[in-house]
């Protein structure tokens, strides 16, 4: 896991401004600026790279976590480096709860016990 973490985090800008966010809620907001950067790193990846697009998906989270987490402090950015394996594997995890990856799921567990 430590190598997808890896993989994925320096796909990411260091440095991500979150100056356009919307918080509706304590877990809900919109971050233009983020999502358009989860949009290009996402097509970047093969579609048939499954864990590598599942690995950009949980980052995204991660990320959109802090970023809420951020301009509710009245932060204007937030850092890649913000984001540790533990919060990865977290929604890495979440994501391989749908049925859709269960053999992704699999792996995943047999991988990096539980």
């Amino acid at each position: 896991m430590d190598t997808l973490y890896r993989m994925i985090k320096v796909l990411w800008p260091h440095t991500i401004s979150v100056t356009d966010g919307v918080i509706y809620d304590q877990k809900r907001g919109l971050f233009p600026t983020l999502s358009n950067i989860w949009e290009k790193i996402e097509i970047s990846v093969p579609y048939s790279d499954h864990w590598r697009q599942l690995g950009v998906f949980a980052f995204f989270q991660a990320l959109h976590e802090e970023a809420i987490r951020a301009r509710s402090m009245g932060r204007v950015e937030i850092k890649s480096s913000e984001i540790g394996v533990a919060r990865f594997d977290y929604y890495l995890r979440r994501s391989l709860e749908s049925e859709d990856w269960r053999l992704e799921r699999r792996i995943y567990e047999k991988s990096n016990a539980i």
